[in-house]
């Protein structure tokens, strides 16, 4: 973009009123302002660059190089010679010349670098360069026309327009359904089209998708409704389609200067409302950072102090903790044959796999903004417009992994959002990837893993090996165990992940593992752009960002030369950075030495005051004297390996102590927080909370006994705040452990069930610990044997319950027996396995969930009337029964229109409550059929069971402990009604209609007879079908809705309002108040 010196502008930094010629503005900021301060957007805007040699910026820098001493500075040697080693040779269409990437193209430009290096250089870094990564070729020059626009200028206008938009805070509404939606939705098509097929527009393409989300998606005002995000993106997508951008641009900016600053608050309502709020929209591991006592400042400016860093601030620390490139050694390259992978495996990659991978996505959004939740949308919800969707990132994909691309087209598919925190003392930066490279990223992994597996071997368990955590400390307690051992080395290293030597990684993942490297390659090429919150932008050069999925696979395959270095001095296992050494004490000595030696080179960078070396009691003297100049600290008690304990019996005590009382802080928190959210409080629980415990029961052994404070504070606490009821005895509490399909809660008892998780994690792991153990890393896991152990163990569990649950019921009252047996039927449990999603209307108030439980189990509710407004004495039998009001109508009209709006996905011709045909004398073998001239069903569609025959289907729903439905057995009360209805419709509907009957029988506790089950199987086998979904998820929707239907029907029997309230204005009364009151005027 071509600058106008002379222009007036004013001053970026302060409102200090000076403005002036821009030549004028960056000599006004060199002597007024410090040039660290400059804004981002600034500075890309009119591409200034920096001087090495004294900080300023310029906006021709070769110029004031030439008349400056600058050049000859020893600190711009260095980062010159820093950037000449980074680049990246790059092919261009003639074989004979070769051109180099954007970052030294920039630089030379600038005048900061050399001409451009020819293959026939002598020089030795062009000759490195030009090796150690495959060519690619350089984008077509943006040839395209954008409404009557011109391709160079569209170009220039969403690139300054992207740069902008990457700090500005979330504010996009959800895309709305309907035609302005699918347009969007064929838009975002279009420009992943465009870079999937290198078009004219590949270069800008993905960087005009963020700035599409960001400028199209953005919120009007806090209050704003659909209807309004409808108008306003039909307007917006004129704007855009017409290219223009900057009046896009004008209107968000001002919506984001006036956004407001929230303010939070610690009230412990508060707290409970926003763990709420977090849960109905799916956010777990957002609620339960709630329940931590943990005294982190959030998110840090980036002028801040930060404590315990000798006064450096944020934004310091930041560049601190991404290093500059370092230098890229010979003796790190692994030679050896490139194997050339076949595109063709990659075909897997179409787009069902992008929409699975796209389901699995959790997380915020990356510098878009655009989370998990609106990909979710864009991928599944409008049809013909997000399959084509789909398929256009599969595309993407598929190129990304079997051609290698111009760094530049994907700079803004690699960028990240990287938000400074305070972890009190310190600094975490957390970095957050854009949603749809993560999506991307966890398609190409299902087709990748079993090759990264094998790659990694046994030595690096990060690679997604099945349970490789739990193997690794298995193996390692064993390996300790041992005579021949001595001590257990763990190792910690600097910044391990942004310090990785990324080049080389780069270059040995094509020789380990070929079919990854070229994913990993066209991502991690060039530097990446960080955008940190508060305004300033990070290279990142080295090493993996954060928001990668692909991250932990690079990483353990670019440590696997130095951990085959490092091989044979003593027995090693890695969990990524996380090496452990055991063996002799002399044996671990070299061990240490050699990884402190090559480490570095590879960019690992042990750091041996937080390194701890574990040893046996009677060797701890000769471990301290073996290890004194090393800096390692020593003990023989043990320590934390991997989230487990590894030491003697009196550190894992106290190890497990110290996370059973942090555990029951948090169950204690959660109780509280039940009291007013306990349908939210019994989600996280289950969905969350109890996984924190059960990694720990897999990895320690016998620590039963230590866990009996935290299951005392769930039956004393969290159970009572859940139900609203007083604590229980042994015999319910058992029941409640049980699983939700056999009648219990799943509210686990974490000291029956330490050694049974212990147990089964060593079978699990047993293959690969064995392998760890033998130190043979070439061997691979017999995958189909881990297979079976676990099936194994899963039916041992089983039948384990299955016994509890027989002792239970032989000793339980007739009563309680029946509702353990109507709380076991398949579907009557599906509202408690599901988190309370409010978008999907999964949510339950108070009341409800409480009253829920005690109908499942026959508590006694709280509250209730002693008499029913029809006069009968009030009981939950009666209430479930009881006709006025019509409370079971609604609750039988509920499933009607839930079976007639899912046969309307597959079917045609569906009706609700159609008339049959009136019969001209026809008569009927059985006398209880219906004959009526009125005569209705509840639903009818055509071609469900047979193409072209009409189906006809009756609802029944009944409540099982009523005095007729009590003596048969339930499935006797299901075949009961069946015929029932067979009986008044059967005859009628296959002699005059012509087509068939099916009666669609219910309890009221969400359970099914077995021509309902039938029917809705078929049901979600042909929506399956349709969709090319899977099966079981379309049958766990529909048994869910089901549940949740019938669940608050059964609720409003008991608590709706039964008496005649309703009076029903009629048109006599209007006319008559209008006449006498002389109602006038307008409405």
């Amino acid at each position: 973009m071509t600058q106008d010196v002379a222009r007036t502008e004013p001053c970026p930094l302060e409102t200090c009123g000076w403005s002036g010629s821009f030549a004028r503005l960056l000599e006004h900021i060199r002597l007024k302002h410090s040039p660290d301060k400059l804004p981002a957007d600034f500075v890309t805007c009119h591409r200034l660059s920096r001087c090495p040699g004294c900080s300023h910026w310029y906006l021709n820098l070769s110029q004031h190089l030439s008349k400056t001493k600058c050049r000859s500075s020893s600190q711009f040697k260095s980062v010159s010679n820093q950037a000449l080693s980074s680049t990246v040779i790059a092919s261009t269409s003639s074989p004979k010349e070769m051109v180099v990437s954007e970052s030294m193209d920039c630089e030379r430009e600038s005048g900061i670098i050399d001409p451009p290096l020819t293959p026939g250089s002598s020089h030795p870094v062009a000759k490195k360069i030009a090796s150690y990564l495959p060519e690619y070729k350089r984008l077509s020059p943006p040839s395209f026309s954008w409404g009557n626009r011109d391709g160079t200028q569209v170009s220039e206008d969403l690139s300054r327009i992207y740069q902008e938009v990457v700090f500005w805070k979330k504010n996009l509404f959800l895309l709305p359904s309907g035609k302005v939606g699918k347009e969007f939705i064929a838009e975002m098509t279009r420009l992943i089209d465009a870079h999937a097929s290198a078009t004219a527009l590949e270069g800008i393409a993905l960087k005009a998708l963020v700035v599409l989300q960001v400028l199209l998606l953005q919120k009007p005002h806090a209050k704003s409704k659909a209807r309004d995000h409808v108008s306003h993106l039909q307007r917006r997508l004129l704007l855009w389609k017409n290219g223009k951008f900057d009046d896009l641009l004008q209107e968000c900016r001002s919506l984001q200067q006036r956004l407001q600053h929230s303010f939070s608050r610690k009230g412990d309502d508060d707290v409970s409302r926003i763990f709420n709020r977090l849960m109905i929209q799916g956010k777990v591991n957002a609620a339960l950072r709630y329940l931590s006592d943990n005294s982190n400042g959030g998110v840090l400016s980036l002028d801040s102090t930060v404590e315990g860093s000798n006064g450096k601030t944020a934004r310091e620390l930041l560049h601190i903790k991404h290093p500059q490139r370092q230098p890229l050694l010979d003796s790190v390259l692994l030679e050896g044959p490139e194997e050339n992978v076949p595109s063709i495996i990659f075909d897997r990659i179409d787009g069902s796999a992008i929409r699975a991978a796209a389901l699995r996505t959790q997380g915020a959004g990356g510098p878009s903004g655009v989370d998990s939740v609106a990909w979710r949308r864009f991928c599944c919800s409008f049809h013909t417009q997000s399959i084509d969707l789909c398929n256009a990132l599969a595309a993407l994909s598929r190129r990304l992994c079997t051609e290698f691309v111009d760094p530049q087209g994907v700079q803004a598919l690699v960028a990240c959002r990287l938000i400074p925190l305070d972890k009190c003392p310190g600094l975490r930066p957390i970095g957050i990837g854009e949603t749809f490279r993560r999506i991307l990223a966890k398609a190409i992994m299902v087709v990748v893993r079993d090759d990264i597996q094998l790659a990694a071997g046994s030595f690096q368990v990060c690679a997604g090996q099945n349970s490789g955590s739990e193997a690794a400390i298995h193996a390692m307690q064993e390996i300790f165990q041992a005579e021949d051992s001595d001590c257990v080395l763990l190792v910690d290293a600097n910044n391990a992940f942004n310090s990785l030597n990324r080049q080389a990684a780069l270059h040995n993942s094509r020789i380990l593992c070929p079919v990854l490297a070229t994913a990993l390659i066209n991502t991690y090429r060039s530097g990446v752009q960080m955008y940190v919150v508060g305004g300033d932008v990070i290279q990142s050069v080295e090493g993996t960002t954060q928001g990668d999925p692909l991250a932990m696979s690079m990483y353990a395959i670019a440590v696997l030369p130095l951990i085959t270095r490092t091989a044979g001095l003593c027995k090693q296992v890695w969990f990524a950075d996380d090496a452990t050494g055991a063996g002799s004490l002399a044996d671990v000595r070299k061990w240490w030495e050699a990884l402190s030696k090559a480490g570095p080179d590879f960019g690992y960078h042990p750091n041996a005051k937080k390194t701890w070396l574990i040893v046996k009691k009677p060797m701890l003297e000769q471990a301290q004297a073996i290890f004194k100049e090393t800096g390692i600290l020593v003990t023989a008690n043990g320590k934390r390996h991997l989230g487990a304990a590894l030491g003697d019996a009196s550190f894992v005590e106290e190890y497990v102590n110290n996370k059973v009382n942090e555990w029951v802080k948090q169950v204690r928190r959660l109780a509280e927080i039940a009291q007013t959210q306990p349908h939210a409080a019994y989600c996280a629980f289950q969905h969350g909370l109890t996984g924190r415990w059960t990694y720990l029961l897999r990895t320690v052994k016998g620590i039963s006994s230590l866990l009996a404070p935290l299951e005392n504070v769930i039956r004393t606490e969290f159970i009572p705040a859940l139900s609203g009821q007083s604590p229980f005895n042994d015999e319910m509490r058992k029941l409640l452990a049980l699983p939700c399909r056999l009648g219990g809660l799943n509210i686990i008892n974490p000291t029956e069930m330490a050694d049974w998780h212990y147990n089964a994690s060593t079978r699990i792991t047993a293959s690969l610990a064995a392998l760890i153990v033998a130190q043979d890393s070439y061997c691979p896991v017999d995958k189909v044997h881990v297979k079976k152990t676990k099936a194994l163990v899963k039916s041992e569990k089983q039948a384990k319950q299955q016994a509890t649950l027989k002792e239970l019921l032989d000793d339980a009252t007739p009563a309680l027996n029946r509702r353990i047996e109507l709380a076991s039927e398949k579907g009557a449990s599906s509202w408690l396995t599901v988190l309370p999603i409010s978008q999907h209307s999964f949510h339950l108030a108070k009341s409800d969930f409480r009253d829920a439980l005690c109908l499942r189990y026959g508590w006694h509710l709280q509250d209730t009337s002693s008499k029913c407004a029809c006069g009968s004495p009030f009981t939950v039998d009666h209430a479930m029964i009881c006709s006025k009001g019509g409370f079971p109508s609604m609750r039988h009209n509920e499933v009607r229109d839930i079976t007639a709006d899912l046969l309307t996905e597959i079917c045609s011709d569906v009706a609700i409550e159609p008339q049959l045909t009136p019969l001209s004398g026809e008569s009927f073998q059985k006398r209880t059929a219906n004959a009526a001239d009125e005569a209705r069903v509840d639903v009818s569609a055509r071609g469900f069971w047979c193409r072209g025959e009409s189906a006809f289907f009756d609802i029944r729903v009944f409540y099982p402990d009523a005095r007729s439905n009590r003596q048969p057995s339930l499935l006797q009360a299901y075949r009961n009604h069946e015929c029932e209805k067979k009986r008044s419709y059967g005859e009628r509907i296959r002699e005059i209609e012509r087509g068939s009957f099916t009666p669609l029988v219910l309890s009221s506790t969400g359970g099914m007879g077995q021509e309902a089950t039938l029917f809705y199987k078929r049901i979600a086998n042909l929506i399956a079908d349709k969709q090319d979904a899977t099966y079981s998820h379309i049958m766990q929707m529909i048994r869910c809705r089901l549940s949740f239907s019938l669940l608050r029907s059964a609720i409003l029997c008991i608590r709706g309002t039964r008496s005649s309230q309703h009076h029903p204005l009629r048109l006599d009364v209007v006319n008559i108040v209008r006449s006498e009151a002389h109602l006038t005027g307008p409405e």
